[in-house]
């Protein structure tokens, strides 16, 4: 699947340069660790960004990172945590402060 992104077509950018994405997460991903597993997914792939519950019953997702690492980010959410149930992912546009550095757990 390829990012819906603010701007229209698919990730054909230089590979180094940031690009913004979101996700929610829809199904069992709610007290099943998906937040601190995601944030740990996160910092592996070099992404900056956030993740928190919403009250829907969802998890939000907005990051930053090369269209290579947001591609495999995605993957991995589609997957989630061994306790999780990803039914559906939306994709979602977002905007991330510029001064935003590292990937925080909120909510």
């Amino acid at each position: 699947m390829m990012f819906s992104m603010s701007y229209s077509g698919s990730f054909a950018l230089e590979s180094d340069t940031p690009v913004e994405c979101g996700w929610i997460v829809r199904g069992t991903v709610q007290g099943v660790g998906f937040r601190w597993w995601a944030h740990r997914e996160a910092k592996r792939y070099g992404i900056v960004g956030l993740v928190r519950n919403r009250l829907d019953g969802g998890v939000e997702l907005m990051a930053r990172a090369t269209a290579e690492e947001l591609e495999r980010f995605e993957k991995s959410i589609r997957r989630g945590p061994p306790m999780s149930e990803v039914e559906r992912l939306e994709v979602v546009t977002c905007t991330l402060p510029t001064e935003s550095d590292g990937f925080t757990i909120e909510r």
